[in-house]
């Protein structure tokens, strides 16, 4: 967790991919989505 809080880069990485896998769940449960 120092080393992270130490490279910014790699905390907006971190948080960007995150934002894509939760993106493409919401995506993927939308287009799978039996309502």
């Amino acid at each position: 967790v120092r080393v992270g809080l130490g490279h910014p880069r790699a905390v907006l990485a971190a948080g960007a991919a995150a934002g894509v896998v939760v993106a493409a769940s919401l995506v993927r449960r939308r287009r799978h989505g039996h309502c």
